[in-house]
């Protein structure tokens, strides 16, 4: 029986999504020409992945390096591969999403991981609240859970186990304590 597990404290609930937002983000320039933000993307001799081509949601800043739009992996990938060569080159900007749902980084994971929930959304820009348009970083579900997870470890790591002593010896009764038990139980039973 885990009695202390039943009394534990949901670390989505006490954590902030400061404890666990990425600050280490690609972002990209609002005039950056798409054919070059997915570039390396679409590069067949790339052999490794790395943190940039990892993260799938890119924020886009403008010239001052306030937070415009934000722009999927998916959705450079399809813009670039589908333009027409003879086309002006699009910006990132052009297929940006501008109307960001954000988080702010004194909200509890758990009030995070709602608000993903509810928009079916796995990433979120994290803002400061007094300044909505400056970018602090990304949280993602992934982030979520290793913050449960580091709570799991944590909890496997301080659980020990109890030896119980006998404190009743197991010895074979003998032959007149048993018949004396055995009616005793007769007695005992209608």
């Amino acid at each position: 029986m885990h009695v202390s597990r039943e009394y534990t404290i949901d670390p989505l609930e006490v954590l902030f999504v400061r404890d666990v937002v990425r600050t280490d983000v690609t972002v990209f320039p609002c005039d950056t020409p798409l054919a070059v933000a997915a570039a390396s993307f679409i590069d067949r001799n790339r052999q490794t992945r790395d943190a940039r081509h990892a993260q799938r949601l890119y924020p886009v800043l403008d010239a001052e390096g306030r937070l415009r739009g934000a722009v999927t992996r998916r959705d450079m990938l399809d813009a670039a591969l589908s333009r027409d060569e003879i086309a002006v080159p699009a910006t990132v900007d052009e297929i940006a999403i501008c109307d960001l749902v954000v988080t702010h980084s004194d909200v509890t994971l758990r009030e995070a991981a709602n608000l993903m929930a509810e928009r079916r959304m796995t990433r979120l820009p994290v803002v400061a609240r007094d300044q909505p348009d400056e970018l602090l970083g990304l949280v993602t579900l992934p982030d979520l859970l290793a913050a449960r997870l580091i709570d799991l470890q944590e909890e496997r790591d301080t659980e020990r186990v109890l030896r119980v002593r006998r404190l009743i010896s197991v010895r074979p009764a003998r032959r007149g304590a048993r018949r004396r038990c055995a009616r005793a139980a007769r007695r005992a039973s209608p």
